[in-house]
């Protein structure tokens, strides 16, 4: 039987299952997003194609946030102070 997964957000994933994923990520860096997902379920019995896709976008969301909130802060605070 094929295993279902849920099409919303990504789950929690252990520790070892997100080194996995990293480590996948850095050592196929020059392949296409495709392949990353394919590798990391192939490592990952217990999660598939899609979950792998999503983890990877979440972890670019968070990145993104953490690299960018202390300019938007900034920005929050400058537009605060001239109101």
């Amino acid at each position: 039987m094929a295993k279902k997964h849920n099409l919303g957000i990504a789950t929690d994933w252990t520790a070892v299952e997100q080194s996995v994923l990293e480590e996948v990520l850095s050592a196929f860096a020059s392949e296409s997003n495709i392949i990353w997902y394919a590798k990391i379920a192939m490592q990952l019995q217990s999660e598939m194609e899609w979950d792998a896709a999503l983890q990877c976008r979440r972890m670019s969301v968070r990145f993104t946030i953490f690299i960018f909130l202390p300019q938007i802060l900034i920005i929050l605070l400058l537009a605060k102070s001239y109101l």
